[in-house]
């Protein structure tokens, strides 16, 4: 494998070698060997589309415009995280953020925008330093839960992106719920990515209202569903949230944004004020 000269900002050079080339990518999601997540040009045009508002728009010392800052936390490979870097170049700096340990780690991003933890329930320390933070098929609510704390008493990240099966992200729905809480009453209480985003989000709210219109339980008039390139989900609480959190949340579930049928995308903005 050739190796490519990178030139860092302060003008130092250093060799390291060419990641894994990127496959091309078309408006259905493709499922690749290096990532979970079903990969489209639609979804990273989609993403696009969400950052679009939060983008830098000043300029860096340099006098060319800075680009806005991504972390992956738990990167695995890189390649999705490549491939939105790929995507849009000239606008964001996509790093990716894995266990050093991890044999997986970061086939598809330079070496530079790699980074590493020693462990799975270590937090990154750098991470407050970032725009953006992406959550990608991640494993631990728990961990989840320490970095959420972090951003909600910082000014950055203004945005924070998981994607994941909706059965991660999703509370559970039907009309059983009740009955099978009360017989797991005694059973140790597991956290979920769900209850974990509602503590610092109305996602739980949003996300019994997004259950019921997948159920069919809601008779939502064609008129009112939000159209493709606006800013806003299937279900967005933007003008919903009635109680004091730092994070207003956003459900996106739909083949026409480029995601599978059991994939969702989950966004949280920090609130005004």
């Amino acid at each position: 494998m050739y190796g490519t000269i990178f030139v860092s900002d302060d003008g130092s050079q250093s060799e390291e070698e060419d990641p894994l080339p990127l496959p091309t990518l078309t408006e259905n999601p493709l499922h690749h060997p290096d990532c979970c997540l079903g990969l489209s040009a639609s979804l990273l045009g989609t993403i696009l589309d969400i950052l679009q508002p939060h983008i830098a728009s000043e300029s860096s010392p340099t006098g060319t415009q800075r680009k806005t800052k991504c972390l992956s936390i738990g990167s695995g490979t890189g390649l999705f995280e490549a491939l939105l870097r790929n995507y849009a170049p000239g606008l964001l700096e996509v790093h990716g953020l894995e266990v050093s340990s991890s044999t997986n780690a970061n086939k598809y991003l330079p070496k530079h925008m790699r980074h590493t933890v020693p462990s799975t329930s270590t937090f990154y320390e750098e991470a407050s330093e970032y725009d953006v933070w992406l959550f990608v098929y991640p494993r631990d609510p728990r961990l989840v839960r320490r970095y959420l704390e972090v951003a909600s008493e910082n000014e950055d990240p203004t945005m924070i992106l998981f994607l994941g099966p909706k059965a991660d992200f999703l509370p559970p729905y039907g009309d059983n719920d009740e009955a099978a809480a009360a017989e797991n009453e005694e059973k140790p209480v597991q956290e979920t990515f769900a209850a974990v985003l509602g503590s610092f989000s109305d996602h739980i709210e949003v996300c019994q209202e997004f259950s019921r219109h997948e159920y069919g339980l809601l008779n939502v008039p064609a008129s009112q569903e939000p159209r493709l390139g606006q800013e806003q989900s299937v279900h967005d609480s933007s003008n919903k949230t009635s109680h004091n959190k730092p994070f207003r949340s956003s459900i996106y579930s739909s083949a026409d944004i480029g995601l599978t049928s059991y994939e969702i995308l989950c966004v949280l903005r920090q609130c005004d004020g």
